[in-house]
């Protein structure tokens, strides 16, 4: 190592960092496993608040995309498997398909959405590379016109900005020079919209609220931030606590966004030594996907119990209808007697 004497000092100089196995500083090299282990949970947070409701996720596609698809619709998130098998290598392209039937004929809408910390244009290479494959995938060819529907896409980005979002354009230029465009790229700064704007438009990714101010209590963990932290977590809570009042959350979603709330804020800010000396103690990746399926065993439980309650239910419609009709029969029978004395 430069500028020690190995003979006269086995220890690194004072100026150094302990190196790995690799020579990368310890330091360096934990920062690098943080950053990874919280790139793999906030992906797989993404892609399990999207599976929670199927109407929670069209309300939030009606907003970002200005749509009125039926709250009723059929919807798969086609990025991932069960909740279960949640955490995949990488999990930030959702593909999200709608199925409904508009007057008798059932159509197919299909979104992309891409998640990122922060606007990066050169995603939209990678968005034009799967939205021409999906283009060409559910082409229609009428005579000798090919026409390629393309999905609405949009990358949403979790970084303060000022930024409004403006859509990417993505074109086709042939070898003439002629221009075309091909379809758009929404692009919308999370943190660029107000809570109560989130709180309505995209409850189903409100846990993601506890990053906004993510940049600044890690630059400067004052105790005047984390109050600040503290509240904007208070604020998030309330209006989940109103959300479950008002019968728009039910006990099993309410309990998902919580989870994914605590999550999220454990893996957001475990670097900070003052919210660590608070208990805030970091879950491990096997504790998170626990959680995720003993949310998943509720779901299950709450779901039988809806059934069964459904099955009492019709069974206890037919039952009225058979007493109602012993007693038509019992009072005709009556009437024949009548008539017979």
């Amino acid at each position: 190592m430069k500028g020690t004497n190995p003979k006269a000092n086995n220890t690194p100089a004072d100026n150094s960092k302990p190196q790995d196995s690799k020579g990368k500083g310890k330091e360096n090299t934990a920062k690098d496993d943080l950053s990874k282990q919280f790139a793999l949970v906030f992906d797989s947070v993404c892609l399990y608040c999207l599976n929670i409701s199927p109407p929670l996720l069209i309300a939030f596609i009606n907003a970002l995309f200005q749509k009125s698809h039926s709250l009723n619709s059929k919807v798969d998130v086609l990025s991932g498997k069960s909740v279960g098998e949640i955490f995949l290598p990488r999990a930030s392209d959702f593909v999200v398909r709608i199925a409904e039937t508009i007057n008798g004929i059932e159509k197919v809408f299909e979104y992309l959405i891409e998640f990122q910390s922060y606007l990066d244009p050169t995603i939209a290479y990678r968005i034009s590379d799967y939205s021409n494959r999906q283009a060409w995938n559910l082409k229609k060819v009428q005579g000798t016109d090919i026409i390629l529907r393309y999905p609405n896409t949009a990358e949403i980005y979790l970084k303060r900005s000022r930024s409004k979002g403006t859509p990417i354009t993505v074109k086709h230029a042939t070898s003439d020079g002629q221009i075309l465009p091909l379809f758009q790229i929404l692009t919308v700064p999370f943190f660029s919209r107000t809570l109560e704007e989130n709180a309505n438009d995209f409850l189903i990714l409100l846990p993601f609220e506890i990053l906004r101010y993510r940049e600044r209590v890690r630059k400067n963990p004052s105790k005047k931030n984390l109050d600040l932290l503290s509240k904007h977590q208070d604020a998030i809570t309330s209006i989940l606590d109103e959300k479950k009042k008002a019968g728009i959350l039910d006990d099993y979603r309410y309990a998902c966004l919580k989870n994914a709330l605590v999550i999220l804020m454990d893996y957001a800010y475990s670097d900070v030594a003052a919210l660590q000396e608070g208990g805030n103690k970091k879950m491990s990746i096997a504790e998170i996907k626990r959680s995720f399926n003993v949310l998943e065993v509720a779901k299950a439980w709450q779901d039988e119990n809806v059934q069964l309650r459904n099955d009492k239910a019709q069974l206890q419609t037919k039952l009225d209808a058979s007493e109602d009709k012993i007693r038509k029969l019992e009072e005709e029978l009556r009437n024949l007697k009548a008539n017979l004395t």
